[in-house]
């Protein structure tokens, strides 16, 4: 999946900052100024400000991800630099549908709401809600065929819900075993009810 670098752009003005001028990375951020990013990103080659810089500057998302990923664990920046990139992160993870990412990073920027809000001119999010894990053991274009797995699963007494979920062109039936506070507690049930592959499985955030 490509973004070219008029949609980066686009991006770019849609946070609406209130702009904090004082690190030239936010500014470059907020102007769209992407050639500006690249000659940080060259410049500062393998610091943190750097990676962050190529990133920002980069067309891809899913080249931009991990790095958004690392810098966001890992690196020691300013709180607006960080910021950004939780920002930025969110966008993606909304866009390639990773909502474990998305609500990690919209808790984060509610966390740090005064920078934030500072930042961003109010444009946070919607703060993240009580959601859990589930289990998802098959995705079907077939209502039939997702409501007949359902049932098997239902017969063993597990809790099961059937999700719609939208694709190109068309509509998935996902069928979703659990309900659990965390992560590492459906990844556990997964593997013992279903196998410690992972295989035929993933975990998924549900409402």
């Amino acid at each position: 999946m490509k973004f070219y670098p008029t949609v980066i752009s686009m991006m770019l003005l849609l946070l609406a900052p209130a702009v904090h001028a004082e690190h030239p990375l936010v500014r470059y951020t907020f102007n769209g100024d992407i050639d500006s990013l690249r000659i940080v990103a060259e410049r500062m080659q393998g610091s943190p400000e750097g990676k962050l810089a190529a990133a920002l500057a980069t067309d891809n998302v899913h080249d931009a991800i991990p790095v958004y990923k690392r810098i966001t664990r890992e690196a020691e920046l300013p709180i607006p630099l960080q910021a950004i990139a939780w920002q930025r992160l969110y966008g993606y993870a909304s866009l390639i549908n990773e909502p474990a990412l998305v609500r990690d990073a919209a808790t984060w920027l509610h966390e740090h709401g005064l920078e934030s809000v500072n930042l961003f001119h109010n444009g946070l999010p919607e703060k993240p809600t009580d959601r859990a894990w589930s289990v998802q053991i098959g995705a079907f274009s077939s209502r039939r065929n997702a409501d007949r797995l359902a049932g098997q699963q239902r017969d063993l007494g597990y809790t099961v819900q059937v999700d719609e979920i939208p694709a190109i062109g068309k509509t998935l039936y996902a069928v979703r075993v659990g309900r659990f506070a965390k992560e590492d507690e459906a990844k556990e049930f997964a593997d013992r009810v279903f196998g410690s592959s992972g295989a035929g499985y993933r975990l998924v955030m549900i409402d």
